[in-house]
C-alpha cells in the first residue's frame, strides 16, 4: 500500500532490504550468503534534485519518516532497484535522537510535602509505537497510566492533572507533562535533618549491567528544588566518568539562595566490554548508583 501511493504522488522509490547491524549482538558471517540475510523491509525514496532517504514502512503512523531505529544504524542494506541492485549501508543516528530527557520541579512545603511538575520527553523512534497508542487512548485510561508514573517515583503522590503536547504530530516525540502534590516528599532522620531522596529518577545501570549493550542509553535530567523552608548546607560531590563507552556527570548548583539545581546526563554507547575491562567497568557503575540515591540532605530554617 505504502508502495501504491508513492507511485500514484509519482515519487521515485525502490523496495529494500536491510541486514543486521554491525553493532547487533547477532553476528552476520558475509562471506557465507544465506537466504535471510537482508530481511528488513525499507522503502529507498530519492526525491529528484535531492538526497535519497530510507523509511521503515511498518512504522507508526506518527514516526518521524526520516529516521530509522537504532537497531538499523549502520547496517548493509540491498536495494532491489529496476536498473539492477546495488549494495549501500545505512546512516549512523545521533546518540541525542535516543535520550530520554526529564525536567522536575519541586517546591517543598512546611510540612515536608509539596508540588511536583514532571516534564519528560522520549526521543528514541521506538517510543513513537507508545505515542500513537496514547493518541489512541481515552483520557480516563491515559490517567491511570500517568498517575501509575509518578507514584513509581514519588510513592503516595496524587496526579492533579496531565497533558500530552503534540500528540497528533508526526514527528514530534512522546512528550508529557504531569503535576502532582505529595504530603510526604523528605523522610525525616535520627539527627533531625530530613533527606530529599526523590531528586533524579535512579537509572539503576549497576542492575542492568552486561557485557555487551546493542542499543545505547541515554539520560539528561534537570531537576530544580525550591526549598521553601528548609535549607541545603551541603550540595552533593560532583562526579563525572569519561570512558569509552561510558559518559556520565552528576552536578549540583545553587542558582539561588532557596533553590538547589540537580543536572545529570548518562551516555552509554553501543558496544562489547572485554573480559579483562569487566570488573573496573561494573565498579563505575555502583558509583553511579550510589551517587543517584544519596539524594539531599536539609535542614529546617530558623523562623
Amino acid at each position: 500500500l505504502y508502495r501504491a501511493l508513492l507511485r500514484a504522488a509519482d515519487v521515485p522509490h525502490d523496495l529494500a532490504f536491510a541486514g543486521q547491524s554491525p553493532h547487533s549482538r547477532t553476528r552476520t558471517e558475509w562471506s557465507v550468503p544465506e537466504l535471510g540475510q537482508f530481511s528488513i523491509p525499507l522503502v529507498r525514496i530519492a526525491p529528484r534534485g535531492g538526497e535519497a532517504y530510507y523509511v521503515l514502512p511498518d512504522a507508526d503512523r506518527l514516526a518521524h519518516r526520516r529516521r530509522l531505529p537504532v537497531q538499523l544504524w549502520s547496517a548493509p542494506v540491498y536495494v532491489s532497484a529496476e536498473e539492477g541492485g546495488f549494495l549501500e549501508v545505512l546512516p549512523e543516528g545521533k546518540l541525542e535522537e535516543e535520550s530520554v530527557r526529564t525536567r522536575l520541579r519541586l517546591t517543598l512545603d512546611e510540612r515536608g510535602g509539596g508540588r511536583i511538575v514532571w516534564r519528560q520527553e522520549l526521543r528514541s523512534f521506538g517510543y513513537f509505537r507508545l505515542k500513537g497508542q496514547i493518541a489512541a487512548t481515552p483520557a480516563a485510561r491515559l490517567r491511570g497510566f500517568f498517575a501509575s508514573q509518578i507514584s513509581r517515583q514519588f510513592p503516595g503522590a496524587n496526579l492533579v492533572r496531565f497533558a500530552t503536547p503534540s500528540v497528533d504530530e508526526v514527528g514530534v516525540p512522546v512528550r508529557w507533562k504531569l503535576e502532582a502534590t505529595s504530603t510526604q516528599l523528605l523522610a525525616k532522620r535520627p539527627d533531625g535533618t530530613h533527606r530529599l531522596g526523590s531528586v533524579i529518577a535512579p537509572s539503576q545501570v549497576g542492575a542492568r549491567f552486561a557485557l555487551a549493550f546493542d542499543e545505547p542509553i541515554v539520560l539528561e535530567d534537570t531537576t530544580e528544588v525550591l526549598l521553601g523552608p528548609y535549607a541545603c548546607p551541603h550540595l552533593p560531590q560532583e562526579l563525572r566518568i569519561n570512558r569509552r563507552l561510558l559518559q556520565y556527570s552528576l552536578r549540583a548548583t545553587r542558582p539561588a539562595p532557596d533553590r538547589v539545581r540537580i543536572e545529570r546526563r548518562l551516555v552509554i554507547r553501543r558496544g562489547r566490554i572485554q573480559p579483562a575491562d569487566y570488573e573496573a567497568f561494573r565498579l563505575q557503575l555502583q558509583r553511579i548508583d550510589a551517587a543517584e540515591q544519596a539524594g539531599l540532605i536539609l535542614e529546617k530554617r530558623a523562623k
